[in-house]
């Protein structure tokens, strides 16, 4: 049930959604081409002073449409609602989104009100996820963040509520745009609400203690692939080996083939245990290698790493490769996160393999895979591309140590790998599911106001958090999908608009968009010149009369010179 959410004298509730959606047409914004926008924040139009210096700027430039962020802060709305009040830096009976709409107006420009519906914006709950604990987005580990969970149908009656109710608030207003609408990763929610939608879906997440397998989880990983000498002993469902091993000398490698340090828990840290114990074992202090030539993934992961052997029972300790032919005497090894081996590193590991030591490799080496000596490491020859959602896993064999809950020989694969899939196809759902009802309801109101979309610029990236928005612009459930490709890199901004073009070749339902901030991490804003060649590349290359800036503090007084006398001198009025 869509519960009260409670602010001085206003409340809203589940019973009153469809009486609060009344229809009344008026007047919207015009066509999508000559669309020249940029992102703007609403922490910059507190008053009437910087609400005119925020438009001074855009006319400066001679930019005709803003996408102001009005939700998000923690909860903040920039905008009168039927939830919250407006936030306490704003002036004292002042509405920033009515003077811009008005404002904005007598200059030719467009205002649309953008919302961050997916991430929190604060470390601190705010007043929705105080009130509202259970909307919170659920990890597989049980764990709550602060992120809007889709899956939960309360969620998306709020925003739902949220962004029409500004629709029919703001007779004049141009749009609403979603902004942050994925998740955080490729796997969805597992909240108690997600399950129950899932089960009512049809289907259901495999029972069990989630220790053993078969199993569908979330996995990240780098497989190997193209067995030679490696016994597989588990696969993701139709796809590359999970778990295999190799006997190497008197030793061996033990492959767990994703970034089984992220999990899943418990089924991970019970498999190193019993790994670990198999070799005699019991307790205390275990090595993890760490090679100079793979740095840069050791630092992102390796407190991770040290996580898993702690869960599995174990203290980690760290040590170089010259450790292994020298003073290292544990006969076990963990090898987390070693994508680019060296050569000569490759030998050192290959020689304490064979004098009896047993490698448990995490993740697998794929920047290394075409140098022999890693091929007879670890019995694969092949690098896959990277593997991110849920995945079954399948026993193939049973493992000496490990026990599956379900024979080998009985295992329905194809059933498990439905099962992934299906999970992933719910999740999105949800997503897509807030798209539409937003679009439907916002156009029942006011036919002509425009529903939009930030959207990532790359179809692959997008899919990868559920964002499938190439088919919400197929489907016709938002008017425009804004690409943010936030690239200095133009052959990627072709490749990208490949792919649009591909998705929409009326040029009529994406618009491309364009940073213009530090995005070479260089401490400058980009260069008008750099700019001004990838618009070149939009028109000239895509046909695109339409273009997006992110965002309005870095079109600096240079750009805005360069655009007002170039491409924009022509000034293009869209009110």
């Amino acid at each position: 049930m869509f519960r009260v959410i409670r602010a001085p004298g206003r409340c809203v509730c589940a019973a009153l959604l469809s009486a609060l959606l009344s229809c009344s047409a008026t007047a919207g914004a015009a066509g999508a081409d000559d669309i020249r926008a940029v992102w703007a924040h609403a922490s910059s139009a507190h008053n009437k002073a910087e609400c005119d210096a925020l438009l001074g700027r855009v006319q400066a430039a001679h930019l005709n449409c803003v996408y102001w962020l009005g939700f998000y802060w923690g909860g903040k709305c920039f905008f009168r609602n039927r939830f919250v009040p407006m936030p306490s830096s704003v002036a004292a009976g002042f509405d920033p989104l009515d003077y811009l709409i008005r404002e904005g107006h007598k200059r030719g420009i467009e205002v649309h009100l953008r919302f961050v519906n997916g991430d929190n914006g604060s470390k601190e709950p705010g007043p929705f996820f105080s009130a509202h604990p259970e909307w919170a987005w659920v990890d597989y580990g049980g764990k709550r963040h602060l992120w809007y969970d889709y899956a939960n149908p309360e969620v998306r009656a709020f925003q739902t509520e949220l962004m029409v109710g500004a629709v029919r608030d703001y007779p004049e207003l141009d749009g609403v745009q979603f902004d942050f609408v994925r998740y955080e990763d490729s796997f969805g929610s597992f909240s108690a609400a997600a399950k129950s939608g899932f089960a009512a879906a049809g289907s259901a997440l495999p029972a069990g203690d989630c220790e053993s397998l078969p199993l569908v989880a979330p996995i990240k990983g780098n497989p190997v692939d193209g067995p030679t000498t490696a016994r597989v002993y588990a696969r993701f469902g139709g796809g590359p080996a999970a778990i295999a091993a190799i006997t190497v000398g008197n030793g061996g490698v033990l492959l767990l083939n994703w970034h089984a340090e992220l999990g899943p828990f418990p089924f991970v840290s019970t498999f190193v245990r019993r790994a670990i114990q198999s070799r005699g074992i019991k307790g205390g202090e275990i090595p993890l290698l760490h090679i100079t030539e793979s740095d840069e993934w050791h630092a992102k992961y390796m407190a991770a790493a040290e996580t898993m052997l702690q869960r599995s029972g174990y203290t980690p300790r760290w040590v170089a490769a010259d450790a292994l032919s020298s003073s290292e005497k544990t006969p076990v090894l963990v090898v987390p996160n070693c994508y680019r081996i060296s050569h000569d590193n490759l030998a050192k590991l290959l020689a304490y393999a064979r004098a009896g030591g047993h490698i448990l490799m995490v993740d697998g080496p794929i920047f290394a895979i075409d140098d022999p000596l890693c091929q007879e490491l670890v019995g694969f020859s092949q690098g896959p591309p990277y593997l991110a959602g849920m995945q079954a896993i399948v026993p193939l064999r049973e493992l000496p140590f490990f026990d599956v809950s379900v024979k080998p020989e009985d295992v329905d694969e194809a059933a498990y790998s439905d099962t992934a899939r299906k999970w992933t196809a719910y999740q999105a759902g949800c997503i897509t599911d807030l798209v539409r009802t937003v679009h439907q309801q916002a156009h029942e109101v006011r036919p002509n106001v425009v529903v939009s979309a930030c959207a990532f610029h790359r179809r692959s990236s997008a899919e990868s958090l559920l964002q499938y928005w190439h088919d919400w612009v197929k489907d016709g459930i938002v008017d425009y999908a804004v690409t943010m490709a936030y690239t200095p890199d133009n052959d990627s901004l072709r490749q990208s608009m490949r792919e649009w073009l591909a998705t929409d070749p009326t040029h009529s339902r994406v618009i491309p968009g364009l940073g213009v901030y530090d995005i070479d991490d260089d401490g400058q804003p980009q260069r008008p010149d750099q700019v001004l060649a990838q618009m070149r590349v939009l028109r000239e290359e895509g046909g695109y009369s339409s273009v997006a800036f992110f965002h309005l503090p870095e079109i600096t007084d240079a750009l805005a010179r360069a655009l007002a006398t170039g491409p924009f001198a022509q000034e293009v009025r869209r009110r």
